[in-house]
């Protein structure tokens, strides 16, 4: 009996870890996908000149962005499979989880964080606006360059320097959870913090100068797309 179980586990780790692989490969594969579908590369005098600064410039900030979502989108997957043995630990062997439930929480919050930046690239954050989605192409990129100027980057640069004392009296603490039998990384949890407003604010000056890019093009001549990375 023994053994048939320890088969059983053996197995199930297997079938498993052979889920989790397809789940990496569709996520990477489906990201990929949509940013080269949210940002095309045109064919343009651009394309054809790959010393162009702008374009090497936003190249540059864009594979941050592409690299760190790429990096995090296995991390919903992993979650998702974390709450589901929660769920049936707590109502079906009535056992309680509590270092899973904060690790959760930690993927919860790494992947807000650090999705952020890739987010604003694909331009996939939530829009709420009467006005905007009726203007012209050059009208919604005035409204975009300003929201990015106004709003994003001293947001971005306002949460960079007010974190740092916190997140630095966090990490002189090695600051932990307080809850009993916990993880210990709090500390690490709020190192993400000036990480997002750093991405974010990087990503934000790229998409500032593919803006001004835009809007200082002749209508005839075939603006600067949101690039990725250009290989071929």
């Amino acid at each position: 009996m023994i053994n048939g179980a320890r088969d059983s586990c053996i197995e199930f780790r297997r079938a498993l870890a052979i889920l989790i692989q397809g789940a990496v490969t569709h996520y990477r594969s489906a990201l990929s996908n949509r940013c080269h579908a949210a940002n095309p590369v045109l064919d343009s005098p651009f394309r054809k000149n790959r010393a162009h600064p702008l374009l090497r410039f936003l190249m540059t900030f864009n594979r941050v962005a592409d690299w760190t979502g790429h990096l995090i989108a296995p991390l919903t997957f992993v979650m998702m499979l974390l709450t589901c043995a929660v769920v049936i630990a707590r109502y079906v062997l009535n056992v309680g989880l509590i270092p899973v439930t904060e690790l959760i929480l930690y993927i919860h919050a790494s992947i807000f964080m650090l999705g952020i930046a890739y987010t604003l690239r694909a331009d996939a954050h939530v829009r709420v606006d009467i006005i905007y989605q009726r203007l012209s192409l050059r009208g919604q990129a005035i409204i975009d360059l300003l929201g990015a100027i106004v709003f994003l980057l001293p947001l971005s640069l306002f949460i960079f320097v007010t974190s740092l004392d916190y997140v630095a009296l966090s990490w002189r603490l090695q600051e932990g959870s307080a809850e009993p039998g916990a993880l210990p990384g709090v500390y690490l949890m709020k190192g993400l913090i000036p990480l997002m407003a750093g991405l974010l604010g990087i990503q934000g000056i790229a998409e500032i100068a593919r803006l001004i890019q835009l809007l200082a093009t002749p209508t005839h001549r075939p603006p600067l797309p949101r690039v990725s990375n250009v290989d071929g």
